[in-house]
C-alpha cells in the first residue's frame, strides 16, 4: 500500500535512471537506487502492475555510485559513475531497439569526450518564488525547485555569473521575472537573457548593472515570455551590448542570438558530424531535413556536390542564409517548409534527418522508403521514437551502424546516430 515501508534490492536501472526491483510479484521503480543496492523504501504510488518508491535509507552502496548526490532533474544520472553511464546508454539503446522495433542489432561504442562536467554552453535557470532573486533547478522527482548557486554541468563563465547574481541579493517580483538564460562561448563571453512576462520588472536595473560589470558579458536581452509552455517567447529587446554571441563552427565562427538553437556540447557533436563526413560517398548530393540553422549541412558542405536545407522556423532560415553568405557557400539551397511537405520534391541521393523528440512524421518515413536514398543518417534525441521509425523502414533499408552519443553526461538524455543503406534486392 501507499506509505508502506519495504526493503528491496535493485536488480536493474531503467531508461529514466530509476532502480528496478521486485516485491510481492510487483515491479518497483525507485530513484537514486543503483543495481545491487539494498534500501528501505517508502511506497509513493501504486498502479495495477508496478509501484514507485522513495529511498529512506540505503544499507549497501554500489561500487558504481559516484560521489555526487542526486538532486536535480537536469542531472538525473549524476549518482552513477561516468564510466558506467556509457554502459547504461549502450544497454538502454539495445533494449529499446529490441522491445519497440524488434531489432537485435549491434551497438557501436559511444561517441563521447572526457568532459563529464562543465560542458554546457547554455543553461536555463528558473526564478524561485522568493523576494530576493534566487535561481533554481527542478528536483529529480519534479517536486519543485531547489536553489542553485553553482551548476556542475555549466561552464566556468556561467558559474561566475551565477555567483554574481546570488551575491547581489536583488529584490525582484518572481511573478514577472520567470527565467534567466545564460549562453557562453569558449572565449569566456556570455549573452544573458531575462525571460519575463512584461517589458520591465522589479529589480531589472540593478540586475543589469550587476551583470554589466562582469568580464565577458557582451549582451543582455529581455525576452517577453508570453507562453507558459515555453521558456522564451518570439520577441526580445536589447538592454545592454548586443544580441549576438560568436560560437565556434568548423574552422571559423558563427554569430547566434538569444533565441538561436545551437548545440550545447560542441566538441562531442563535432565528432558526430565528422563520423558522418567520413562515410559520405563521392558525388553525394545532400538533403539536410529538420536542418535548424543548417549547421549539419554546412559542416558537410565541403564533402558533397550540393546541399539542400529544409527548415520550418523562419528565425532559423534567416540565420542559415546569413551563414551561407558569411562562408560564401554557393552550392546550398534553403527551403522554408515542413519536411513532410517538401522532401519528395527535392533532388538528392543522401539524407540527414535530425527531427525533434517526437521523431519523423509518417509521411516522411513513407517518402524515405519510396526514395531509396543511397545513405540515410538519422540523428535522434529520443531512442524510443527512433526505434519506432526504424521499424517502419526495415522493409526498404538495412542498418549499417547504431552509434550512441553521450552528448549530455550526467543525464538520462540519449542521443543516437543511425546509418542506413537501401536493402539489396
Amino acid at each position: 500500500m501507499v506509505d508502506d515501508v519495504i526493503r528491496i534490492k535493485a536488480i536493474d536501472l531503467d531508461y529514466a535512471g530509476r532502480g528496478v526491483a521486485r516485491h510481492d510479484g510487483m515491479v518497483v521503480f525507485v530513484y537514486d537506487l543503483l543495481p545491487g543496492e539494498e534500501a528501505q523504501v517508502r511506497i509513493m504510488a501504486r498502479k495495477a502492475r508496478f509501484m514507485t518508491g522513495r529511498v529512506i535509507e540505503r544499507s549497501t552502496t554500489s561500487p558504481s555510485r559516484s560521489p555526487y548526490p542526486l538532486v536535480h532533474g537536469a542531472a538525473d544520472l549524476i549518482h552513477l559513475s561516468s564510466e558506467q553511464q556509457l554502459d547504461w546508454q549502450i544497454k538502454t539503446t539495445r533494449e529499446t531497439m529490441r522491445s519497440i522495433a524488434g531489432l537485435d542489432v549491434d551497438i557501436n561504442d559511444v561517441i563521447h569526450d572526457d568532459r563529464h562536467f562543465h560542458y554546457r554552453n547554455k543553461s536555463v535557470f528558473h526564478v524561485m518564488d522568493h523576494d530576493v532573486l534566487t535561481l533554481g533547478l527542478y528536483t529529480y522527482d519534479n517536486q519543485g525547485l531547489c536553489p542553485v548557486e553553482t551548476w556542475a554541468l555549466a561552464d566556468e563563465t556561467t558559474n561566475d555569473l551565477l555567483a554574481c547574481i546570488t551575491k547581489a541579493a536583488i529584490n525582484v517580483d518572481p511573478k514577472t521575472l520567470k527565467h534567466i538564460v545564460i549562453r557562453t562561448n569558449p572565449q569566456g563571453q556570455a549573452l544573458v537573457t531575462f525571460a519575463a512576462r512584461s517589458w520591465s520588472f522589479k529589480g531589472m536595473e540593478p540586475l543589469t548593472d550587476c551583470l554589466k560589470k562582469q568580464t565577458g558579458v557582451v549582451g543582455i536581452t529581455l525576452n517577453l515570455s508570453d507562453n507558459p509552455k515555453r521558456i522564451l517567447g518570439s520577441k526580445s529587446k536589447i538592454i545592454y551590448g548586443e544580441n549576438r554571441l560568436k560560437e565556434p563552427f568548423h574552422d571559423g565562427s558563427i554569430e547566434i542570438d538569444d533565441r538561436t538553437f545551437y548545440q550545447i556540447n560542441l566538441p562531442v557533436i563535432q565528432k558526430v558530424y565528422d563520423w558522418i563526413k567520413h562515410r559520405l560517398t563521392e558525388g553525394a548530393t545532400l538533403i539536410d531535413a529538420y536542418s535548424g540553422v543548417g549547421v549539419i549541412g554546412l559542416y558537410l558542405a565541403d564533402k558533397v556536390d550540393h546541399v539542400t536545407l529544409i527548415e520550418s522556423q523562419s528565425t532559423n532560415i534567416k540565420m542559415a542564409r546569413h551563414m551561407c553568405q558569411d562562408f560564401q557557400m554557393k552550392h546550398i539551397d534553403i527551403h522554408h517548409a515542413k519536411t513532410e511537405d517538401r522532401l519528395d520534391s527535392i533532388e538528392g541521393n543522401t539524407l540527414v534527418v535530425d527531427p525533434p523528440r517526437n521523431g519523423l512524421m509518417p509521411r516522411v518515413v513513407d517518402i524515405i522508403n519510396a526514395r531509396g536514398f543511397q545513405d540515410v543518417f538519422y540523428l535522434s534525441c529520443d531512442v524510443k521514437t527512433l526505434a519506432r521509425d526504424l521499424a517502419n523502414m526495415m522493409g526498404c533499408y538495412e542498418i549499417q551502424a547504431v552509434i550512441p552519443i553521450r552528448l549530455f553526461p550526467q543525464t538520462t538524455s540519449i542521443e543516437t546516430l543511425v546509418h542506413l543503406k537501401p536493402k539489396r534486392m
